[in-house]
């Protein structure tokens, strides 16, 4: 794992990582997001067309 996991609010997972030279705290759902927009500026430099990226996510994901 590239970042320290603690534990948050109702205690529920998070990221601790160094971001703009300070130590920041992130849900999944905020990595998850971050990563998303990575992907789709990723997509736009290399002029792909949005149906040529696909995104699989695991059928465990909605469950709490």
């Amino acid at each position: 794992m590239p970042a320290r996991t603690v534990k948050g609010d109702h205690g529920k997972l998070h990221f601790q990582v160094s971001y703009q030279g300070t130590s920041e705290t992130f849900v999944a759902e905020q990595v998850v997001g971050a990563f998303i927009n990575k992907l789709r500026n990723i997509i736009q430099i290399n002029k792909l067309a949005d149906n040529e990226a696909v995104l699989s996510v695991p059928s465990y994901y909605t469950q709490i």
